[in-house]
């Protein structure tokens, strides 16, 4: 069975044109519009996975030490974690997997993000603000890998 949302994808976007439905887009690939919400693919995903939305985002809440904007953690081994960017006035909401993030920049207007294939997505949004929604995707993902090699090296004690 495949899962709504896999490794190689580089984000979720939706907004006002799509009404509900969700563009996604993996990796070298077109961008497909599912039926679902962005929050519906991203839990029946994570159910999948054996866990939840809700789980994921206070097990982040934990590593981050802050309620706002938390980034979600999808797979800790595989490094795979999303950060949300969304504006209620503009009534868009998007997904973007920091794994394949190249670089960000904008204006005060709206950020275009572009990914490893050379792919781009324009979001209504500060670039300040998903710079700092990046980063502390970046911190989540490093502060996992810690905790997960921490493990690991107490494991292999006897």
């Amino acid at each position: 069975m495949e899962l709504p949302i896999s490794i190689h994808t580089m984000y979720l976007y939706q907004h006002v044109e799509v009404e509900g439905r969700t563009e996604l887009r993996r990796f070298n690939e077109q961008a497909i519009v599912m039926d679902q919400t962005a929050d519906q693919l991203l839990d029946e995903t994570l159910v999948l996975l054996g866990s939840s939305l809700k789980t994921r985002k206070s097990s982040a809440r934990i590593l981050m030490r802050t309620k706002k904007y938390i980034p979600i953690m999808m797979e800790a081994h595989l490094n795979w974690a999303f950060f949300q960017v969304h504006q209620n006035k503009q009534h868009y909401k998007a997904y973007v997997n920091q794994k394949y993030v190249t670089y960000i920049e904008g204006s005060d207007e709206y950020t275009d993000i572009t990914f490893l294939d050379g792919a781009k997505l324009r979001v209504p949004q500060k670039v300040k603000h998903v710079q700092k929604q990046y980063e502390r995707c970046i911190c989540l993902v490093d502060a996992q890998h810690k905790i997960i090699k921490r493990q690991s090296l107490y494991d292999c004690r006897y």
